[in-house]
């Protein structure tokens, strides 16, 4: 009885809510997108759409917190006063194990949800940093492209300027909070013979990811625009000092230094044709988003 009382009282809430929800669907298919043209992709927009599906799906993941709460209280409303106080006792003894093992379970789940976004935003944050600062290269007659697609992976970054083509790689990395050994020995990255060595542990990974996605681009450009071109690659490691110990095949440098590394690289070896129909294959690439996609979380989000 208690239980049909409940569903009862809540159905014209259930009720008001689906109306309001359907009533701004509606008000919103009245509605149309002035923009024709597909957007070209910002900094960081794989992992803005991925953090946007990570941060929709922690809401159905704090249901799987909150929901065994209740199975205690439902139980023991349903068995009050119904049979002997033994029955009473096991059934809700029965309920408190099963609601902890789901609540645990609901935890888990809910505690990587979290690490996933924390993990998210601080690459989105730093590729969207980078972008920014790589912008600005513009007014140096740079062109400059974001979040270029690639085979089952993507290039954060893309400058083409009478240089050449640069692939760049964004590695965002957390700090460990300042200690007694002060900023300067924390917040420094060594650079080694190809992996990159941060305070606790090494990075062997991220360079030979630069270099295989400047070999793509520098592939597919060829392909694309029958030149023969060759990309370059470039690690940038937003918020670290980085010491180079020896001479890399493949250049890392903090943010703050992407300035002063293209204006030393002042040889021109691209033509102004050459650059037109380089940035005409990258402007395509990375012209795919659909109005209304932008924000809108990964389609296969799970």
């Amino acid at each position: 009885m208690h239980l049909l009382i409940s569903f009862i009282l809540a159905a014209p809430f259930a009720l008001a809510t689906y109306l309001l929800v359907k009533s701004q669907t509606d008000r919103q298919a009245r509605f149309k997108n002035p923009l024709t043209k597909s957007l070209r992709r910002p900094p960081g927009a794989e992992l803005g759409r991925k953090l946007g599906s990570a941060q929709f799906e922690a809401g159905f993941d704090a249901f799987g917190v909150i929901l065994p709460c209740l199975i205690p209280i439902i139980i023991y409303t349903i068995v009050q006063g119904r049979g002997h106080v033994a029955f009473q006792i096991t059934m809700l003894g029965l309920s408190i194990v099963v609601a902890s093992v789901l609540w645990f379970q609901g935890a888990k789940r809910f505690r990587s949800r979290f690490e996933e976004i924390r993990t998210l935003r601080l690459g989105y944050e730093c590729e969207l940093a980078v972008g920014q600062e790589l912008d600005l290269l513009m007014l140096k007659g740079y062109r400059v492209f974001h979040d270029l697609q690639a085979d089952n992976f993507n290039i954060d970054h893309v400058v083409v300027g009478p240089s050449g083509i640069y692939a760049v790689e964004t590695k965002g990395r957390s700090k460990l909070a300042p200690g007694k050994d002060g900023d300067t020995v924390k917040y420094r990255v060594t650079y080694r013979s190809g992996k990159l060595h941060f305070p606790g542990y090494v990075d062997d990974a991220s360079v030979a990811q630069a270099e295989r996605q400047s070999q793509w681009l520098s592939a597919w450009l060829s392909s694309a625009t029958g030149l023969s071109l060759r990309a370059m690659p470039l690690v940038v490691l937003p918020g670290w000092y980085v010491d180079n110990q020896d001479k890399p095949v493949v250049p890392v440098i903090a943010s703050g230094y992407i300035e002063g590394y293209f204006s030393r690289r002042n040889q021109p070896i691209l033509s102004a044709e050459d650059i037109a129909r380089i940035t005409h294959q990258l402007d395509a690439k990375v012209r795919d988003l659909k109005p209304g996609e932008l924000l809108r979380p990964e389609p296969d989000s799970t």
